[in-house]
């Protein structure tokens, strides 16, 4: 990454005894979509009230484009950072029309109805300027929270939880409709989640915290396929985690030998993803399906081993398991050991 755009540095900050972030260290490079993803309570939304400047760290550093936001001898207001939020549930003015909504974001001097016309075209919400917000689906209510955001022309965006209160059938084409609007004007955008298939199909680059720290953060696929810790690999994707001995990179435990990602040898657990996973019926095998939860594209299969334990296996669409059927648990990939705590 060249030099980044947002860059915290050792940045905390505590509430009472709760320390709600601990030296977290982030660099987020201009024009990316960048995720902090975690857990209810982890501190992310603390860190994007930081960077916004609602409120103040009590150590470290936060800057933007070069230019030094907070420190321990400098705070810059939220009004002055020329960064936007867009709030979880939008935060619309009701008594307002949607042109009047946009225009609120416009600096003074500018020509608002002309401009307002461009943000709203720009969102796709052309004509919609009279409508008042109850009149407008969620789905376009979070567009002229966007459009209404953008009109600041601000240098970073920030996202808090912004399709939580999305109804679910519309929360995935929403999704795509941001990215592509925040790729076509360019802007860096940092926004917050819970929802790990929000960040992993949104963001350019993730943030995991936990705890108030940043545990791990890279690309989506490397934060999936290569978990730093076991918490990290239990909070993203469907994981089975079983009891092993790792020798020259291959785990000996009740499913038999499988490939692993190791860099050591010894007692561990093993991470294989519920889609590492497939069925062999032939009726004589020990593990018995217990229930099958189907989605259309695909399936969720909760298998008991012999061993009594529960397996979660995804199972391509075509692939028929019944409650009650005798079935072998085989290890179609490579999988990911930790050491024995």
């Amino acid at each position: 990454m060249s030099e980044p755009f947002l860059r915290c540095r050792a940045v905390s900050k505590r509430f009472g005894q709760t320390q709600a972030v601990d030296r977290v260290d982030l660099e987020v490079a201009q024009g990316e979509i960048f995720a902090l993803l975690g857990p209810s309570g982890c501190g992310k939304t603390t860190l994007l009230r930081l960077i916004g400047g609602f409120e103040a760290p009590d150590a470290g550093e936060i800057e933007l484009d070069g230019h030094v936001l907070a420190s321990s001898s400098r705070f810059v207001p939220a009004e002055k950072r020329r960064i936007a939020v867009v709030f979880q549930d939008f935060a619309l003015f009701p008594h307002m029309n949607v042109g009047k909504n946009v225009a609120f974001g416009l600096p003074n001097g500018a020509d608002r109805k002309r401009r307002v016309g461009e943000l709203l075209d720009l969102v796709g919400l052309s004509g919609l300027d009279g409508r008042m917000p109850h009149e407008l689906s969620g789905g376009q209510q979070q567009r002229v929270a966007l459009a209404r955001a953008l009109a600041a022309e601000p240098r970073l965006m920030l996202l808090d939880e912004p399709f939580s209160n999305l109804d679910p059938a519309v929360r995935q084409r929403v999704r795509a409709e941001v990215k592509q609007l925040i790729q076509s004007v360019g802007i860096t955008a940092v926004f917050v989640t819970h929802d790990q298939e929000e960040a992993l199909s949104l963001a350019e680059r993730v943030a995991v915290m936990m705890d108030g720290c940043i545990v791990q953060s890279g690309e989506p696929a490397a934060i999936y396929e290569q978990p730093a810790t076991r918490p990290v690999a239990e909070f993203i994707g469907d994981a089975n985690f079983l009891p092993a001995e790792v020798r020259g990179g291959i785990a000996s435990c009740e499913l038999g030998e499988v490939r692993v990602q190791a860099g050591f040898d010894g007692a561990a657990e093993l991470m294989i993803r519920a889609e590492d996973l497939a069925l062999r019926g032939d009726g004589a095998s020990t593990a018995e399906v217990l229930n099958v939860e189907y989605y259309g594209h695909d399936q969720m299969a909760t298998v008991r081993s012999a061993s009594g334990r529960l397996l979660k296996v995804r199972l391509p669409a075509g692939v028929h398991a019944n409650a009650g059927d005798r079935v072998t648990v085989e290890v179609a990939g490579e999988a990911r050991a930790f050491p024995s705590q």
